[in-house]
Parts: structure tokens; C-alpha cells; sequence
């Protein structure tokens, strides 16, 4: 899901939940979506298995 940033909403963060499979476990991979390519910026391990239907959309504060 795309977060935008708060004071330049073209730009943000895109988040998405991995599974690891071989580790059964998930984590939170979170890019700058202006650098996609580069790869995760931060990736969290959540604390238990997020099942592959889960999906969500950002709301603001």
C-alpha cells in the first residue's frame, strides 16, 4: 500500500507484508517510492504470521 508523505502527498512510502515461507514468519518491507529499485529501506519482523489475504489502505491521522 502506498503511504503518502504528510507534506508532499506525490511522494511517499510504499509498504508491503512478506512471507518467508522456509522461517514461517512475515516481515514489513517498507521503499521510498522514488527508489523502488534500490530495494527496502526498512524491512520490520512482525511478531507473528500475517496471512497472504491481508491487505489495507493508508489513512491519514
Amino acid at each position: 500500500m502506498f503511504a503518502p508523505h504528510p507534506d508532499h502527498t506525490e511522494q511517499g512510502w510504499v509498504l508491503t507484508v512478506v512471507y518467508d515461507g522456509a522461517q514461517h514468519s512475515s516481515e514489513l518491507w517498507i521503499y521510498d517510492s522514488e527508489t523502488l529499485g534500490a530495494g527496502p529501506i526498512c524491512r520490520l519482523a512482525l511478531p507473528s504470521v500475517i496471512p497472504h489475504s491481508f491487505h489495507g489502505v493508508w489513512q491519514g491521522a
